[in-house]
């Protein structure tokens, strides 16, 4: 059975490489706003197989980065 985790503070060097590795750099740039990656919330899959990484503001929720690093296992769904 797949293990999902909150990021804790401990990821934020985990966090920060993997960024860098898949999306070529710690920060975002969504809706004319950067957003680093020590700003956001998430989840991690089966010892960062996949990821998923968000903003809270206010009551929204905005997906920041979502991965899944194997195809067909249903990592995104998860």
């Amino acid at each position: 059975m797949p293990h999902i985790r909150p990021l804790t503070p401990d990821d934020l060097s985990q966090l920060r490489h993997f960024w860098i590795e898949h999306w070529g750099g710690e920060q975002m740039f969504m809706h004319g706003e950067v957003v680093s990656y020590h700003q956001v919330e998430g989840y991690v899959y089966d010892d960062w197989l996949g990821l998923l990484t968000y903003i809270l503001r206010g009551d929204e929720c905005e997906i920041t980065s979502l991965n899944s690093l194997q195809e067909g296992r249903g990592i995104g769904a998860a």
